[in-house]
């Protein structure tokens, strides 16, 4: 019972690991999509300041510049709303949000046998995971997954270099 029972912690972690790794994808494609609406901020901000100093101007230029710097104005920033939608959109599709959940049944499909010696190595791997907020913990976490990388089943396995990469992500937030 014991090895049933490693094993249903096991598959929550896996499950665990590739649930953040969602979750940072997630982030950042939102960072991605606030970088796009940063940069029509910007562009609406370039046509606002135009389009005031062409009313300020009306003595000098006319009434009829500023209704074409007024139209401009319009025209300007309905395009540049749909193109950075459309980008927005583009960004937000890129994510797959069934991914975690697939990548965590195939590393799980894919797990090599795990005699009591390598339950032993997992078993330090999720407890350093779940304490890598914890000063020297993280670099314990990388070194351990240094050690397995170098085991020739374990090396193979897709979730090791998952995990190497979430980590290497998250970095010091890790937790």
């Amino acid at each position: 019972m014991p090895g049933a029972t490693f094993e249903a912690e096991l598959r929550v972690w896996v499950d665990e690991v590739y649930r953040r790794r969602g979750q940072l994808a997630r982030r950042q494609v939102e960072a991605q999509v606030f970088e796009l609406l940063e940069k029509e901020r910007r562009w609406l901000t370039v046509l606002t300041v135009i389009v005031t100093l062409g009313i300020y101007g009306t003595p000098f230029v006319g009434a009829a510049a500023v209704a074409g710097g007024l139209v401009a104005l319009y025209i300007g920033s309905i395009a540049s709303g749909l193109i950075t939608v459309r980008h927005a959109s583009r960004v937000e599709r890129s994510i797959d949000p069934a991914e975690p959940v697939r990548a965590a049944k195939e590393a799980w499909e894919t797990r090599p046998a795990l005699d009591p010696a390598r339950q032993a190595q997992l078993l330090r791997l999720m407890n350093l995971f779940r304490v890598a907020n914890l000063p020297g913990a993280r670099e314990l976490l990388i070194a351990e997954l240094r050690e397995l990388s170098t085991d020739a089943e374990f090396g193979r396995w897709r979730f090791l270099r998952d995990l190497k990469d979430l980590i290497l992500a998250e970095g010091p937030a890790l937790g």
